[in-house]
C-alpha cells in the first residue's frame, strides 16, 4: 500500500502486557506510536499511481447513453484540498465530529476524504434515514457540522429529506449596511462604497423608472457581484417581479447570444427584444426580427 507515516510506528503489533487490556484494542495495539492520515495516503502519488490515473468513475441514473464520468488523481486531490481548507476555516477543534448524510457519489467521497484529511472525525449517516433517525445520530455523535442534501432520489421517486422551513428574516434599521462595494482602484486605493438597506429599493426604482423593468421581464446583464451591477441586477429584477438570466461563461461569443435568444433557456415563450447595440454588432448571426436598440448596456425579454 506504500503507507506514508509522519511518524513511523514502533512496531507492527504490540501485545498487551498483563493488566493492560483495553476495550478498544483487545490483545494489543496495531502500529503503536505512529502518526498517519489515511486520506493523505489515498491522495499520494507513489509507485502504484500517477496524477493522471483515474481514481473515480461514475454515471448518474437516467443517463445511460452518456459516457461515464471520470476523475483523475490530480482532480480528486484538488477537490479534496478545497473542501479541507473550507473545513479548517470553520475553526473547529481537531477531532471534532462532522456528519455526512448523502448518497454514495463523487461528492460524498470528496467530502469524506476532506474531513479526515483536515483532522476531523466522520459521522456516517445513511441517506435513506428519516429526519428523526438523522437527528438521533447527530446527537449521539455530538456532530459540529453536517454535509447533507435536500432530497433523496430513488428510481423515479423524489423524497424530500427536510421540511422547507422559511427562515425568519432579520429586520434592521434602514441605515444599516447590506453590502460593501469598491471602486475600481484605477486612481489609487479602492474606495469602499457602502449600500444601506435603502439602496436596493433605489436600484429597483431606477430600473423600473429608467429601463422599464416590470413583472414578467427577463433581465440579462453580464457582470459580477464584485461590481455594483451585480447587486443591482439582483434587486432590479427580483424586486420588480422580473427574472434574472445568468450565463456561465464569456458573453462575447455566439453561445451567449444564443442563450438569450433561445426560448428554451429560461425565457419561456416570450419574444426577445434587444437593447444592446454593442451586442448586436458582435452577434450578427442572431435572428432578431424586432430589434429595439439603444445605448443601454443590457437586454431583456418581455
Amino acid at each position: 500500500m506504500n503507507v506514508s507515516f509522519s511518524k513511523p510506528p514502533e512496531c507492527i503489533f504490540r501485545e498487551n502486557l498483563p493488566g493492560e487490556e483495553h476495550v478498544s484494542r483487545p490483545g494489543g495495539q496495531w502500529l503503536p506510536g505512529a502518526y498517519v492520515n489515511p486520506a493523505k495516503n489515498c491522495l499520494n502519488v507513489n509507485s502504484k499511481r500517477s496524477l493522471d490515473d483515474t481514481m473515480i468513475v461514475w454515471r448518474d441514473e437516467g443517463k445511460d447513453d452518456l459516457p461515464v464520468n471520470k476523475m483523475t488523481l490530480e482532480e480528486l486531490r484538488s477537490e479534496v484540498w478545497l473542501v479541507a481548507r473550507a473545513l479548517k476555516d470553520l475553526g473547529l477543534e481537531r477531532g471534532s465530529a462532522i456528519a455526512i448524510d448523502m448518497p454514495m457519489n463523487v461528492h460524498s467521497v470528496v467530502i469524506y476524504l476532506a474531513i479526515i484529511l483536515a483532522g476531523y472525525v466522520v459521522v456516517s449517516i445513511a441517506d435513506s434515514f428519516a429526519a428523526r433517525e438523522i437527528s438521533t445520530r447527530i446527537k449521539i455523535s455530538k456532530a459540529k457540522a453536517i454535509f447533507t442534501q435536500d432530497l433523496i432520489i430513488r428510481g423515479e421517486r423524489t423524497i424530500p429529506l427536510y421540511r422547507n422551513c422559511e427562515f425568519t428574516a432579520v429586520e434592521q434599521p434602514v441605515d444599516a449596511f447590506t453590502n460593501i462595494l469598491f471602486s475600481s482602484g484605477t486612481t489609487g486605493e479602492p474606495k469602499a462604497i457602502p449600500w444601506t438597506h435603502a439602496t436596493p429599493f433605489k436600484a429597483a426604482a431606477d430600473a423600473w423608472c429608467h429601463t422599464d423593468i416590470q413583472k414578467g421581464d427577463v433581465v440579462a446583464w453580464p457582470t459580477n457581484l464584485g461590481w455594483m451591477m451585480g447587486p443591482w441586477l439582483v434587486y432590479a429584477s427580483l424586486l420588480n417581479g422580473a427574472s434574472i438570466a445568468l450565463y456561465n461563461g464569456s458573453p462575447l461569443g455566439s453561445s451567449f447570444a444564443k442563450f438569450v435568444q433561445c426560448r428554451g433557456s429560461g425565457f419561456g415563450h416570450r419574444d426577445a427584444e434587444w437593447r444592446s447595440s454593442s451586442l448586436r454588432k458582435i452577434s450578427p448571426w442572431l435572428d432578431c426580427t424586432r430589434p429595439r436598440l439603444s445605448s443601454v448596456g443590457f437586454l431583456y425579454c418581455n
